[in-house]
Formats: structure tokens, sequence, C-alpha cells
């Protein structure tokens, strides 16, 4: 078993070693936000992509993201989202 507890910082304010590397660890939400924000168009097409093979039962775009939204990372996430598709 590899033991990770020194990547993660102890106590107070001190720094993990991931964040000293430039490392940020984010949510799926995080991600997605991140996304949104560079290329929209990307992340539109891709619900779209996924509301086309969802087939049992069929759902359109904006059932996946309320799917989606049931994470609570991805709430606000599928909220700009729904936003965009509408």
């Amino acid at each position: 078993m590899v033991s990770l507890a020194h990547l993660i910082p102890r106590g107070g304010g001190s720094e993990s070693h991931l964040e000293r590397a430039g490392v940020a660890v984010l949510t799926v939400g995080d991600l997605i936000d991140r996304l949104l924000d560079d290329e929209p168009a990307v992340v539109v097409a891709a619900a779209e992509h996924l509301s086309r093979r969802w087939t049992r039962p069929t759902l359109a775009p904006p059932e996946i993201l309320d799917l989606l939204a049931a994470h609570p990372s991805m709430r606000r996430a599928a909220d700009r989202l729904r936003d965009l598709i509408d």
C-alpha cells in the first residue's frame, strides 16, 4: 500500500507538496465551470452528445443536466450549462 499522507499538510497553514508543485485539486463541478469559462461550445456539445447516446430511456439535454446537478459540486455548472442549452 502506498501512503499519500506526506502530500497533505498537517495542521494550520502549511502548504502541501502538491500545492508547492502547482497542482490544484478540482471537483468535477470546478472543472466543468472552468471549461464553461474557456470553451462553452465544447461543454454544450458534450451535453448534447450525452443526450443522443442516452437511449433507455431517452433523455433530453435538460434532463441530463438534472441528473448531473444531483452531484453537489455540479449544481452551479449544471445551472450555467442549462442557460446555454435553453
